[in-house]
């Protein structure tokens, strides 16, 4: 092979490894890309767990933009404040709001949810999202075993 052909094959084999490279990414790769909104027929209502940061504020952030009402249910309330003011910002809805959820314990969980139906007519969505990482157990009384560091 000599440098002229060198140098017409070298082009068109990144072509071909670029166009490759986007079909395989079109194919594989998957999020949401719908523009469905949310907010017709009394509104959609959704509770959103960890949505403090990553995958659950990027979720809270879609179902905000579509004009769902939405509810992020946080353990550290003051934290999701601010989230809740940011996402109010970007997305100019102004119905989403944080409420108190602290999944480890079950009188967290109970009151969350007496609240939610006294202040709700409905759940549409209900996106679980909030981690955990357990590194020694604990009893305690009265609550689920629950993992502390």
């Amino acid at each position: 092979m000599n440098l002229l052909q060198f140098l017409i094959l070298l082009p068109a084999t990144f072509l071909a490894l670029l166009v490759g490279i986007k079909t395989y990414l079109k194919h594989s790769v998957r999020y949401c890309t719908s523009k469905r909104r949310l907010n017709g027929d009394g509104g959609y209502v959704a509770v959103v767990t960890g949505a403090t940061s990553g995958i659950g504020l990027e979720t809270a952030k879609n179902l905000a933009k579509r004009g769902a009402r939405v509810i992020i249910a946080a353990r550290n309330v003051v934290a999701a404040e601010k989230i809740v003011q940011q996402i109010r910002t970007e997305t100019r809805n102004e119905n989403v709001l944080v409420r108190e959820l602290d999944l480890s314990l079950m009188s967290s969980v109970r009151r969350f949810c007496t609240r939610l139906r006294k202040e709700e007519s409905q759940l549409n969505l209900l996106v679980n999202n909030a981690g955990a990482a357990f590194t020694r157990s604990e009893e305690h009384t009265s609550e689920l075993q629950s993992h502390h560091d």
